[in-house]
């Protein structure tokens, strides 16, 4: 079963036509699905992202993979233009973390950046409310392979915030989901060979070289996401 979240109805409406989703009686957040598709509904913010993230997880029994998809602004980006996370900085803490991209992106590439409330200045990364608490909870149960987030821009400096309709995210995400049924499919085939996979990648990261960027990298993810849940007193001097 692949997952998608989405934190708004008109997000999600499109995605559930695409698909051809049914709803699904669950107590909480709302879901629909099908037989190789499952999505939820969180509302805005880190808090409720979270939240839904652990509920679809705990809801599927076998998970082949997750994908948050919402609009975000960006300064510069045209309207429409989708973006495949490569980085995921969390505003408030300055956290950063990477999502394993070991296919190739069927759509541009770029940072993420996640802010808790809605920003007047924008900047050269995708801004969202949900990305990095997504990308931390999914990665707690899943393979950082598996995990993914997309976005499309809704609003740049030329097209202000205040324009966007739910009407506009909806066609906006409507004209995405091809991207995503691709991104879906090459998430499912890393799925398939994640063991072969994860042998590379521990190959790459043998003792012959044990100071590697890749090794680097997933030391501090490692650590990051660990730190995130500790109270202040418990934080991970890096």
């Amino acid at each position: 079963m692949l997952l998608i979240s989405t934190a708004l109805l008109a997000e999600a409406t499109p995605i559930i036509q695409f698909f051809h989703l049914k709803p699904k009686h669950t107590k909480g957040f709302r879901v629909w699905e099908n037989n190789e598709i499952r999505l939820v509904i969180s509302g805005s913010g880190k808090i409720f992202s979270s939240a839904a993230t652990s509920f679809l997880i705990a809801l599927t029994e076998n998970c082949q993979g997750y994908v948050n998809i919402g609009i975000a602004s960006h300064k510069t980006l045209p309207i429409g233009t989708p973006i495949l996370a490569d980085t995921i900085t969390d505003d408030s803490t300055k956290k950063s973390c990477y999502p394993s991209l070991v296919f190739e992106s069927p759509c541009p590439t770029g940072s993420v950046l996640t802010v808790d409330t809605f920003q007047k200045e924008l900047s050269s990364s995708c801004q969202d409310m949900e990305a990095y608490a997504f990308f931390l909870t999914a990665t707690k149960f899943l393979p950082i392979q598996l995990v993914h987030v997309l976005k499309v821009v809704s609003d740049n400096a030329a097209s202000p915030h205040h324009l966007v309709t739910e009407k506009k995210i909806s066609e906006w995400i409507a004209a995405i989901c091809p991207t995503l049924q691709t991104l879906l499919y090459k998430i499912s085939e890393v799925s398939k060979n994640l063991p072969e996979i994860n042998e590379m990648e521990n190959s790459e990261d043998s003792d012959e070289c044990p100071c590697t960027v890749s090794k680097k990298q997933k030391l501090s993810d490692i650590l990051e996401r660990i730190d995130a849940f500790k109270t202040p007193k418990e934080k991970i001097v890096h």
